[in-house]
C-alpha cells in the first residue's frame, strides 16, 4: 500500500496555553491509499482553572478537510504532570461519535499517563478538559494521530458487484462476477407433442427421441356375452352368403 507525504502545516495558537496543532494533508492527484500524521502539544506548563468541578472545557478544535473525513486515526497520547496534584482531572480527544480519554492525569506529583485508541474522523477533532474536585488543572499533553484512508474498491460478493473499502475484501471476493452461463436446449416428447425446453426440466417421462408415429388403428377382440353374439352374426352371414352361392348356381 502507498503513501504519501504531508505537505501543509497549520498552527492554532490558544490564548495563554500555546497549543500548537499541525494538520497534514495528502498531495494531490493520488489515487491510492493516503495515510496522514497530526500532532497536538499541550505545555506542561498550562494552567486552567474555574471552569466547574465535572464541568468540560474544549482547549482545542480543529475543522476537518471534507476529503478527510471518514478517515480512520490511530491515536497515541500521553499527559505529563507538573509537581502539583490534582485529582480526576481528564484529557479527552474526541472527533464526532468517537474519543480517547487520558484519566486522572494529575494523581501524583511528575506522573505521565498514556492512552492508544482510534479515532474517526468527523467534521472536527477537539481536545478537552474535563476537571476534577480541585477545580484546578496544570499540565501538560502530547497527542499524535495516525491516520490512513482506506481506498474503496468493488468486488463480486455473492453474484453481486459491490463496493467496500479495501481492508473489508473476503477471500471469497473476486474482482469480476462470473458469467452465468446460457441454458441448454433440448427437444423432447412430452404427452405425444416435440417441444423444446431447458435441459434442466427434463422429465423422467420425456421422451429424447421422436414421439412414436401411429401406424392405423386395430380393433381387439372383445370377450364375454358381446363376443359371443358377434361371432354368431358373424357366423350367420357367413352361411347366408353361401346359401346364397348355392342357390343360384342351380
Amino acid at each position: 500500500m502507498s503513501t504519501t507525504t504531508l505537505t501543509r502545516n497549520l498552527t492554532l495558537s490558544l490564548a495563554g496555553m500555546g497549543v500548537a496543532l499541525m494538520s497534514m494533508v495528502p498531495l494531490s492527484g493520488v489515487a491510492s491509499a493516503t495515510s496522514s500524521t497530526a500532532e497536538i502539544s499541550i505545555p506542561v506548563s498550562t494552567v486552567v482553572r474555574n471552569i466547574g468541578v465535572g464541568n468540560s472545557k474544549v482547549l482545542v478544535t480543529k475543522d476537518i478537510d471534507e476529503d478527510a473525513q471518514g478517515m480512520t486515526c490511530s491515536v497515541k497520547a500521553g499527559a505529563e504532570n507538573q509537581g502539583s496534584v490534582h485529582p480526576g482531572n481528564n484529557l479527552v480527544i474526541t472527533s464526532g461519535d468517537s474519543s480517547v480519554t487520558l484519566e486522572d492525569v494529575e494523581r501524583a506529583p511528575n506522573v505521565t499517563t498514556s492512552a492508544n485508541g482510534e479515532l474517526t474522523l468527523d467534521e472536527s477533532v477537539a481536545v478537552s478538559l474535563v476537571m476534577g474536585k480541585d477545580n484546578v488543572f496544570s499540565a501538560g499533553m502530547d497527542v499524535v494521530l495516525s491516520c490512513e484512508d482506506v481506498p474503496e474498491i468493488e468486488v463480486c460478493r455473492d453474484g453481486k458487484i459491490i463496493t467496500i473499502g479495501e481492508d473489508e475484501k473476503l477471500e471469497t471476493d473476486t474482482d469480476v462476477c462470473p458469467v452465468p452461463e446460457e441454458p441448454k436446449l433440448v427437444t423432447v416428447c412430452r404427452d405425444g407433442e416435440i417441444i423444446t425446453i431447458n435441459e434442466t426440466e427434463v422429465l423422467d417421462t420425456d421422451l429424447l427421441d421422436n414421439c412414436p408415429q401411429t401406424l392405423g388403428t386395430q380393433t381387439l377382440p372383445k370377450t364375454g356375452a358381446g363376443a359371443i353374439a358377434t361371432s354368431m352374426l358373424s357366423l350367420t352371414s357367413v352361411m347366408a352368403g353361401a346359401y346364397g352361392y348355392i342357390k343360384s348356381r342351380r
